[in-house]
């Protein structure tokens, strides 16, 4: 009886103890359960962009090659980013088009940036719809700026579209012609007050050229060239070379 008096205060005191601290136990899980819920909730509320603010600027980033659709499928990309090959860097022309229409609507947008810096390689049928598209979104009012560390000629076709051309001062502007034929730039030198500055060495140096004359000048090999004209159609009647020509050197 005595043992028993002892121990019943000290079971008591257990009992409440640990119905405390399963207490404790459940309600913190219940809160941090509840907190989960209220987490998920608001990201479901929240879902999606951010709103734009007053006066933003539309960076446009041409990466890679602009092209009608992703080369590969869904699967090879995939495979390809495992086995850390990577894919080609590629923009899809309808992503383009689809944000310069909905840029040029959009009243929270007031400009567009057009980055050329990792621009590669695109037809002349795509390049005249983004041109069309950069027409469209001028044409509403708001102004277009490109910027690259240089331009190749496709990347110079589209920002020849924009109101302001911004280049590193070490870049370059590559234009070779559509028609692989040499243009001269006298005339845009002159217009744009840029000199060129050549040192020209030898007879026969002509690769500074389109810098200094407007247009083609007289050929400087034309009886060379004549004669060869004359020696590439030869016969077997005209086995000997005419005394005409020169002999190679």
């Amino acid at each position: 009886m005595g043992i028993r008096a002892i121990f019943k205060p000290i079971g008591w005191v257990f009992s409440k103890f640990w119905w405390l601290l399963d207490g404790t136990r459940r309600a913190i899980l219940n809160l941090l359960l509840l907190a989960l819920l209220i987490g998920i909730a608001v990201a479901l509320v929240n879902r999606g962009p951010k709103p734009l603010q007053d006066k933003t600027t539309l960076v446009l980033s041409l990466n890679g090659n602009l092209v009608e659709q992703y080369s590969g499928s869904a699967r090879e990309q995939a495979m390809a980013q495992l086995r850390g090959t990577g894919t080609p860097k590629q923009t899809r022309l309808r992503d383009v088009l689809q944000t310069l229409d909905a840029a040029a609507t959009d009243d929270k947008i007031w400009a567009l940036m057009l980055d050329l810096d990792d621009f590669g390689s695109a037809g002349m049928a795509s390049l005249r719809e983004v041109s069309a598209g950069l027409a469209r979104f001028r044409a509403s009012g708001k102004p277009v700026l490109v910027y690259g560390d240089g331009y190749s000629q496709r990347g110079y076709f589209l920002a020849a579209q924009a109101n302001e051309v911004y280049m590193h001062p070490m870049g370059a502007v590559m234009i070779e012609g559509f028609g692989r034929y040499r243009n001269y730039y006298k005339d845009a030198f002159d217009r744009l007050g840029v000199s060129a500055n050549v040192l020209r060495v030898g007879s026969y140096k002509n690769a500074a050229e389109p810098t200094s004359p407007t247009g083609r000048p007289r050929p400087r090999w034309k009886p060379r060239a004549h004669c060869m004209a004359i020696c590439g159609r030869a016969t077997p009647a005209l086995s000997r070379r005419p005394a005409s020509c020169p002999r190679a050197p």
